[in-house]
């Protein structure tokens, strides 16, 4: 049994794609369709005949990481499935190849969202590569790095945490410090303190990942490029906006220079520093920026692109802001279609774009619209994620204070529970957070004259904020004078 494929018949193959992919005469959406015309006839002929499995092999690989490439994610994971049991056929459970398809099978299933299918093929992938290549091989390093950012998208940060110190550790110890893919885990464990908030942690990493950058590649790199863009994410996050929009030019100038106008990081610059200028209050700035990010990402992808779709919803957000309804609902139901078309329905970018549509409706004073997207977009992240991630938890709060300004306190009762019930097993009984939960609920049941439960609350989230803030602090003292209030309604 032969290990892998034929690196030469591999090779010939992907030259073959580029060369497809180079006619500038027509759109790229018209040179994708011509590589899937050109291959999928090659392919039904090979699965007819199966004369040569391994040249129907090298076909299937070849053809499965360029929809991969492409973002066509629902085909490639189709070709991928299809490939599998003959890599097993003819090269075994444990050869590289069948890892490789486990590994890349897996990033698939995470960029459609099925977290769990991901998980299950990349740790198949994992235990293949281990024994093909030892514990502490780059190959063994990058399949750490999809469990990270696989266990990220899950808000299993600790998990993720795991994985990519994992990576790290074996790309310090086999590649060095000064090594690209060394910078490149330093900056995916960046992403991850980002996505917890832990701003200062992201900060040292990334500005780790940048003084390797720049000292092997200088400001002539797109990597050193993601590192400007990176920390003026956390710029962003940190509301100083100017140092982020800083960074951001500095990225976007670097991707100008190396790849211009059709770049992906090009077209990631231009959105990011459109929400500077957004927050900047800048919105003709933004809009111009949001717009470049838009035709970019067109130019790319062609219409039917997640990037895409992520462009027109931003437009959306920003059009909604400016009181431009109808055309921000245009644009959100663009969003909508090729969201459905690439990803699915039930995935965290269709959440978001029901609340915006449901932002939409409130404007408009349709609140019975409003009402039904917003619980729309909860449920979709509650599938997504669970009941227990950050994002579902902060999308019950933000629905329980539409419900309660709507009047609907019951129900916003009902969904200010459901938070703190995961608040309470994930944050330390004394955290401000659950603090502020207390408060929230304590004072929906103020509104229903239920005295009684109103002051458990408050009473829960006084000794939060005295332990925190001290029993001075101006929140404190409030929480003070509420309690008091209550305590004589319930008197009178």
């Amino acid at each position: 049994m032969k290990k892998n494929l034929p690196i030469a018949t591999v090779e010939k193959l992907k030259a073959e794609i580029a060369s497809y992919l180079e006619d500038d005469s027509v759109t790229i959406d018209e040179r994708i369709l011509n590589v899937k015309n050109k291959l999928l006839p090659r392919i039904q002929k090979e699965k007819k005949s199966l004369v040569d499995k391994e040249y129907y092999c090298c076909l299937l690989w070849v053809y499965a990481c360029f929809l991969d490439k492409y973002a066509y994610y629902h085909e490639a994971r189709t070709i991928y499935e299809e490939l599998l049991p003959l890599s097993i056929c003819c090269y075994g459970k444990q050869a590289e190849l069948t890892g490789a398809i486990y590994n890349n099978l897996g990033s698939v299933f995470d960029m459609l969202d099925l977290y769990n299918n991901a998980l299950d093929s990349l740790k198949k992938g994992l235990r293949i590569y281990k024994k093909v290549y030892g514990e502490e091989h780059e190959e063994v390093a990058k399949v750490y790095l999809n469990l990270s950012y696989t266990h990220e998208h899950l808000g299993e940060y600790k998990k993720a945490l795991k994985y990519g110190k994992q990576a790290l550790l074996i790309r310090e110890q086999a590649l060095g410090i000064e090594n690209s893919d060394t910078a490149t885990s330093y900056n995916s464990i960046g992403l991850i303190y980002e996505e917890m908030g832990s701003l200062a942690q992201a900060k040292h990493y990334f500005s780790i990942a940048l003084d390797i950058r720049k000292k092997i590649f200088g400001d002539n790199d797109g990597d050193t490029a993601v590192s400007y863009n990176n920390l003026g994410l956390i710029y962003f996050r940190e509301e100083d906006y100017q140092t982020a929009l800083h960074f951001y030019q500095k990225a976007l100038e670097i991707n100008l220079r190396l790849m211009g106008e059709h770049y992906s990081n090009t077209a990631l610059c231009y959105h990011n520093i459109g929400a500077a200028y957004e927050y900047l209050n800048d919105t003709d700035s933004a809009l111009l920026y949001y717009q470049k990010g838009l035709e970019c990402r067109r130019n790319l992808y062609g219409e039917i692109h997640s990037e895409v779709a992520e462009s027109y919803t931003n437009l959306g957000v920003l059009h909604s802001k400016l009181g431009n309804l109808q055309e921000a609902l245009e644009l959100y139901h663009k969003a909508i279609l090729i969201v459905e078309k690439t990803v699915g329905k039930n995935c965290p970018a269709i959440a978001r774009l029901y609340f915006g549509i449901g932002n939409i409706y409130l404007k408009q004073e349709d609140y019975t619209k409003a009402i039904l997207l917003n619980e729309k977009g909860v449920m979709t992240l509650e599938k997504v994620f669970g009941k227990s991630h950050q994002d579902t938890i902060l999308a019950y709060h933000n629905f329980a204070t539409l419900l309660h300004e709507l009047g609907a306190i019951e129900q916003a009762i009902i969904f200010h529970r459901k938070a703190i019930r995961q608040e309470v097993k994930l944050y330390d009984k004394f955290d401000i957070n659950l603090g502020q939960s207390y408060y929230e609920l304590a004072t929906a049941h103020y509104l229903l004259q239920d005295y009684k439960k109103a002051l458990s609350y408050l009473l829960k989230a006084y000794s939060i904020y005295k332990r925190n803030l001290g029993s001075e602090h101006q929140d404190t003292v409030v929480l003070a004078e509420s309690i008091k209030l209550i305590r004589n309604h319930s008197k009178s």
